[in-house]
Order: C-alpha cells, then structure tokens, then sequence
C-alpha cells in the first residue's frame, strides 16, 4: 500500500493539529495510507505538543528566538522536514513568517491563511 507523508508545524493550541489527526492520521483514502510523520512547533510551552502526544507523536521543538534570523530558523525547520521523509508539510496556525529557505525546498499547504503580521488570527 503507498503510504503520504504529512509534517504538520503549529505554534499554540494545536486545534487544527488534533483535527488532521482525528481525521487523516493513518487512515486510507483512495488506496492511499496518510501518516503524520512529524510535528514541529516553535513554542515549547504550546498545549498543541499534549495534544500531539495523545496520538502517540513527540513534537520537535524548534525555538525561533534561538536564532540570529528567520532564513536560519527554516534553514533547521527545512532539514527536519526533509530528514523525515514528508511528502507535504501542513501549516496548522504555524505563526511565522517563512522565507525562500523554506518556500523553495518544501511543498507546503497552509490551513491558517492570513495577511502576515498584519492579521495573526
């Protein structure tokens, strides 16, 4: 069975998190088996890491304010990505700003799409 690989970034709650893996986290659609292979969030207090683990996932925290700058951060945040295998990367209320770094090397969807920084949401 072919199996798609999903990274999934958030930065809070992890609502948006939960549902993907409510709804598609190993489950088949098609012939086709939909597996969230990592989570990635850059705030290690958000309550989206608890919800992440009630399905049996560990989080990689990755701290954007340890880095000098934004192509730094997705420089790391790119090599996680690839390093796992993902197919597609979901931007579940990922809040920040990504640079070419990032948009360039990894296809990418975004489920909280706003005017940054203008409309956080």
């Amino acid at each position: 069975m072919l199996t798609k690989k999903i990274a999934v970034l958030f930065s809070g709650s992890g609502s948006n998190l939960e549902a993907i893996l409510k709804k598609v986290h190993n489950q088949i659609f098609n012939g086709v088996k939909i597996e969230v292979c990592l989570c990635i969030c850059n705030k290690p207090g958000a309550f989206g890491i608890e919800r992440a683990k009630k399905f049996g996932l560990e989080t990689t925290i990755i701290e954007s304010a340890k880095f000098k700058n934004r192509e730094e951060f997705d420089a790391v945040l790119v090599e996680q990505i690839l390093k796992s295998g993902a197919d597609l990367t979901v931007l579940a209320g990922f809040m920040r700003i990504l640079t070419p770094v990032f948009t360039a090397q990894i296809k990418a969807i975004n489920l909280h799409p706003s005017i940054l920084p203008l409309f956080k949401g």
